[in-house]
């Protein structure tokens, strides 16, 4: 398989809009769990300093090799997370979608960014966080807090990624497929839709998307999921994928 490479438009420049009182970030990260053992004043702190910014399809974040110099913490939309080996083959390490932090592992180690971050949805709001500096303006107390929280907020995000193993190590197409969404309900699922064994996944995933996450041929997957959709398993539109009947899907003949 040869992924599509990665296509960035110069001219689409993010809009920024400051936020002078981190009221609405601080409104936001207050329904996110992992945020939940943020000390208030912490919260605070980084609400001061959040940047709203609204992109587009294709724009990219950061590139492989660039000096670290912020993280996002995504409110809606997509972001993949790509690398291009010397063939300029891309291969995506993960998908990251609402309340996910990304880019946390290049920011605590100091180091340049390991891959290429750019937006996989058609639009994206995000939050740009600039978190390097911030323990050194704190108390000794709210530092351990803090610290704490960046320490959890990174085993989140290499857990992540460490799915996109557990995807390849499923085997065939089949079960790839049922191993993604699995992971997907589990990060994104949205429990109050999602009953009697429907899984609601509110995310705009696209054929090619998907097809770059399992690690297959877009012909492959959307035959595979149009088989899918007319045996009444799965149901995907623009904004997102409902699995109808994931127990059905997991014992399905591929």
């Amino acid at each position: 398989m040869t992924p599509s490479k990665l296509v960035f438009d110069s001219n689409l420049v993010p809009e920024k809009t400051p936020l002078p009182d981190g009221m609405a970030f601080r409104s936001f990260i207050d329904k996110i769990p992992s945020f939940h053992q943020l000390a208030t004043l912490n919260k605070q702190k980084l609400g001061e300093q959040a940047e709203l910014l609204c992109m587009r399809k294709g724009e990219i974040l950061w590139k492989k090799h660039d000096h670290c110099d912020f993280c996002v913490l995504i409110v809606s939309g997509l972001v993949e997370v790509t690398s291009c080996n010397e063939e300029g083959d891309e291969s995506v390490f993960g998908i990251f979608g609402p309340q996910d932090l990304v880019g946390i592992a290049a920011v605590l180690r100091k180091s340049e960014y390991s891959a290429t971050a750019v937006v996989a949805s058609k639009e994206c709001r995000l939050y740009k966080l600039r978190i390097s500096t911030l323990p050194l303006k704190l108390s000794d107390a709210q530092r351990d807090n803090f610290l704490k929280w960046e320490c959890e907020m990174l085993l989140l995000h290499e857990q992540i990624l460490r799915g996109k193993i557990a995807i390849l190590g499923a085997g065939r197409l089949h079960s790839r497929l049922v191993e993604m969404f699995t992971q997907l309900g589990a990060r994104f699922g949205d429990k109050q839709s999602s009953t009697h064994g429907q899984l609601v996944i509110p995310i705009p995933l696209t054929k090619t998307l998907i097809a770059k996450v399992v690690e297959a041929r877009v012909e492959s997957v959307i035959r595979m999921l149009k088989k899918w959709e007319k045996a009444g398993y799965l149901k995907m539109d623009r904004d997102e994928a409902v699995v109808v009947q994931l127990d059905r899907l997991q014992v399905s003949e591929p």
